[in-house]
């Protein structure tokens, strides 16, 4: 009914972060993005290759297509709360998770040829702060690991749709603030220009004022030299050669006027270029604002949203899932575990009508041919048989040192996965103190991650 075994492959992906962040900005976010990639724990090794390699690869192109990139750090990682936690100490925004394993009910049929055992492959984006599942995808491959993938690449554009707003946006502010360090760099080369050109129009005019001192003084040498008296000839040609000098002095004055003027029309154009880039960038950043809080907003929808339940809605406990090994394994009753979560549905005051396990039991019994012709999405099939609205589906293994218990609830008409609950203990009586708690949590539509 579920994947029997899971092999897990996390990619944590997080955006281009704002190296100037707006004023809303809580932190410094990363350069990023990042990935995580984890060894398939199950061995299977073409889980492993196929979402090791062309997965990975996959999303690498897609993101480049957008304009982002992503950065493989090594971990490991075996659950969507470990992958939460990886992308939160690294400051990411946002990060992909998938996972990808053999169908145990598939086994028998495949022999020998284990390479082509029917896959199922699960893919998530989640934003790290807030913990929201932007969006989910969930395909089976009949044809072993690598088909599996190439079948959850076919969901990979819709998959990473919701990044498209953040990246865009990153995209206009760098782009304004590119613009904004462009003009300051403009301007300070015009300021600059202008500088040296008035430095040296005032060393010409002061290099034209020596040449005048100079010849005003050889004028009174020769007129001591002389006597002072001179004849009209030489009094006519040192009145064209004072003519000469003030006209060159002129037309130096000019020169370093006109070369002023337009340094000053440079800076001017530089000035109005940067406020340009200013106002363009301020735009930015006010959009940012407003698409900051438009996505709070959203995910502040998105966090109230419940399922209300119809009095009188028919809701099927499948049986739970024992993949405890050894002794631990002995210890379970499975029958009584799931009596519990049938007994904590009907404590929830939500006017369910939960069918009975003989009924269930019967039913399925006498629908056996299309029982065994179930493959993907079998909770919602089984759930379409047994004739309710929803199925509550539950798996028992053990996570690192402790047991786990997850549990899924779907609605049978379309197959949805409406929500999930995961306890986990140090003993398996733990597991079962818990089992109300996760009930009530799982009739919730979207509950946070712990």
């Amino acid at each position: 009914m579920r994947l029997a075994a899971l092999s897990l492959l996390t990619l944590a992906l997080a955006l281009l972060a704002l190296p100037a962040l707006p004023v809303w900005a809580q932190s410094q976010e990363p350069e990023g993005p990042f990935l995580l990639e984890v060894h398939d724990p199950t061995n299977s090794h073409f889980a492993r290759e196929s979402q090791g390699k062309d997965w990975p690869r996959f999303v690498r192109e897609a993101l480049a297509s957008k304009g982002a990139s992503m950065q493989s750090v090594p971990g490991e990682v075996t659950s969507l709360e470990e992958a939460q936690a990886f992308a939160g100490k690294a400051g990411a925004r946002f990060f992909l998770y998938s996972s990808c394993g053999i169908l145990i009910e598939g086994l028998k049929a495949c022999d020998s040829h284990i390479k082509f055992c029917p896959h199922r492959c699960e893919a998530r984006v989640v934003e790290t702060v807030t913990k929201a599942q932007l969006s989910q995808a969930r395909v089976t491959g009949e044809k072993g690991g690598t088909d599996a993938v190439l079948q959850l690449k076919k969901q990979l554009a819709s998959l990473l749709l919701p990044l498209d707003g953040p990246l865009q946006q990153i995209a206009a502010e760098k782009a304004a603030r590119v613009a904004s360090e462009k003009a300051a760099i403009a301007l300070k080369a015009a300021e600059k220009a202008a500088r040296a050109a008035a430095e040296k129009a005032q060393r010409e005019l002061e290099n034209v004022q020596r040449e005048q001192l100079a010849a005003e003084a050889a004028r009174k040498a020769a007129g001591k030299v002389a006597g002072e008296k001179l004849t009209k000839a030489q009094e006519e040609k040192a009145a064209r050669e004072e003519a000469q000098r003030r006209a060159e002095e002129g037309k130096m004055a000019a020169a370093a006027q006109r070369a002023a003027a337009a340094a000053q029309r440079t800076a001017a154009a530089a000035q109005a270029l940067e406020d340009q880039n200013r106002l363009a960038a301020e735009k930015a950043a006010q959009k940012l604002v407003e698409e900051k809080k438009r996505r709070i907003a959203a995910d502040r929808s998105a966090s109230s949203r419940q399922i209300f339940f119809a009095p009188g809605q028919r809701l099927a406990i499948l049986d739970f899932e024992n993949d405890l090994t050894g002794g631990a394994r002995s210890q379970v009753n499975n029958v009584a575990l799931t009596e519990a979560v049938r007994g904590a549905v009907g404590r929830a005051g939500l006017g369910l009508n939960v069918l009975a396990a003989d009924s269930a039991f019967d039913i399925l019994r006498a629908n056996e041919k299309k029982v065994l012709e179930c493959s993907a999405d079998c909770e919602a099939s089984l759930g379409r048989i047994l004739g309710v609205e929803y199925v509550v589906s539950g798996r028992l293994a053990r996570a690192a040192q402790k047991f786990k218990l997850s549990m899924l609830l779907y609605r049978s008409q379309d197959g949805a996965l409406l929500s999930d609950a995961t306890g986990t203990s140090d003993d398996l009586s733990g597991i079962g103190r818990q089992t109300s708690k996760l009930t009530i949590e799982l009739l919730s539509v979207f509950p946070p991650l712990k």
